[in-house]
């Protein structure tokens, strides 16, 4: 049975022990996929806004709430190319990893030390920067 689900999951199919959505929460997910995929589709044009984070969010929502959006997006170049390697292998190419530490560290530390000046504020931000960086380094390394 375990197989089966696995399988259905890798052809982009729903879960068939997941039961079907309240019509809200499934209307909320499709709203929240569209704003994370706009989102992720912006980023992919403005330097500092990630792109991967608000694809794999997009995925998620569509893939609880809509087939036939989530095979929509699956089946883009461009959504493959940037979250391919990581749903696929769960893992990600040595270049994305080390581009996503030197934006995010630089971002955040330019936030925490030229912006805020509230300390505790910073700490916070340093903190988020700290569990992008350990985060990052647990994921596996594409080849």
């Amino acid at each position: 049975m375990k197989e089966l689900i696995k399988s259905l999951r890798m052809q982009g199919q729903r879960d068939p022990e997941l039961r079907p959505l309240h019509p809200v929460w499934r209307a909320f997910l499709i709203m929240l996929g569209t704003v994370a995929l706009i989102l992720g589709l912006i980023g992919i044009f403005v330097p500092g806004l990630p792109t991967t984070p608000f694809l794999l969010i997009a995925s998620g929502c569509y893939a609880r709430s809509s087939e036939r959006l989530y095979r929509w997006l699956a089946s883009r170049s461009w959504y493959r190319e940037s979250v391919g390697p990581l749903i696929q292998k769960r893992a990600l190419p040595l270049k994305t990893k080390i581009i996503a530490l030197v934006v995010g560290w630089s971002m955040l530390g330019y936030l925490a030390l030229f912006v805020v000046e509230d300390f505790a504020l910073k700490v916070l931000i340093l903190a988020v920067a700290l569990i992008k960086t350990s985060v990052l380094i647990l994921l596996k390394t594409a080849r």
